[in-house]
């Protein structure tokens, strides 16, 4: 079944090519609840629920316009809204997902979606920095003066929650006991940033390319404004490099055109859509 799942993926959404291990492991299909639709023993079509959130929708290419997303969309809605959930995710909402929204480049979708009542005002946006383009000595960034930056000991993991608290609480989890590498940036001994770091953490990426990843950056709000975000970022993409990475994806970001000053360039757009339970869902 997984084969399946994963060959009408690759149909639905060729610019966001992953792995099947990948694709399994983010979406968790054996653990989710999963509506599929056939057409003679085939399947053509299938809706992954997880949680409040319907994490994945695809129906293969030869079989669409025929209102088989939609019968699929409405049984995820009326599952979700037995569980009394009181407002529907599309894509992330829950740990296991793959795609944080609906892609805008995949012609349609958001309109799908949108006459079927979701909306959101909120556009996700994920960049990549080809490696080949990237050299530190051409970027005009300001300098931060005496800040160290370095990778985190495991003993010293007290002290970077301490610090990621002071940006985003919800951020700790990801920190603690993470098998990521944790690049800090450290002032007068004391730590006022850091970034997750991952050689092999790249998501949407093409057979045989090494794609890392950044996540989770912050600066303590002591410490800001003095160009040590970009310095940070800027040494964590250059030891990424340095482990023969090809490329560095980042997912979820905000702050385009400051990444931009880096050379990372803004690839995939996802539409955050969301419904609350009480607009138009069918039968409940």
């Amino acid at each position: 079944m997984l084969e399946k799942l994963y060959s009408i993926y690759k149909e639905s959404f060729p610019g966001y090519p992953v792995s099947k291990d990948a694709f399994h492991y983010s979406l968790k299909p054996d653990y989710a609840q999963l509506f599929r639709k056939y057409h003679k023993d085939k399947l053509i079509g299938y809706c992954i629920v997880s949680g409040g959130a319907v994490t994945m929708l695809c129906v293969s290419p030869h079989y669409r316009n025929k209102g088989i997303g939609s019968e699929l969309l409405s049984q995820a809605e009326k599952y979700i809204a037995k569980q009394n959930r009181t407002r529907i995710t599309l894509g992330r909402g829950c740990e296991n997902y793959l795609l944080q929204g609906v892609p805008t480049e995949n012609e349609g979708a958001v309109e799908f979606f949108k006459k079927r009542g979701y909306s959101s005002d909120l556009v996700s946006v994920n960049m990549t920095l080809k490696m080949g383009d990237f050299c530190p000595e051409r970027l005009t960034i300001p300098s931060c003066g005496n800040v160290n930056f370095r990778l985190a000991e495991k003993r010293e993991e007290a002290a970077v929650c301490e610090a990621v608290s002071k940006v985003a609480e919800d951020w700790v989890c990801y920190f603690k006991d993470s098998d990521e590498d944790c690049l800090i940036a450290e002032k007068n001994g004391v730590i006022c940033g850091f970034q997750l770091l991952s050689a092999e953490g790249g998501l949407f990426k093409k057979p045989h390319e090494k794609l890392g990843s950044i996540g989770c950056v912050g600066v303590i709000p002591e410490a800001r404004k003095q160009g040590i975000g970009l310095q940070m970022v800027m040494a964590g993409a250059n030891l990424l490099k340095n482990q023969g990475c090809t490329g560095i994806e980042l997912r979820y970001v905000e702050l385009v055109d400051w990444y931009g000053r880096l050379g990372f360039v803004a690839d995939k757009k996802m539409w955050m859509g969301e419904k609350s339970m009480g607009e138009n869902v069918d039968s409940l």
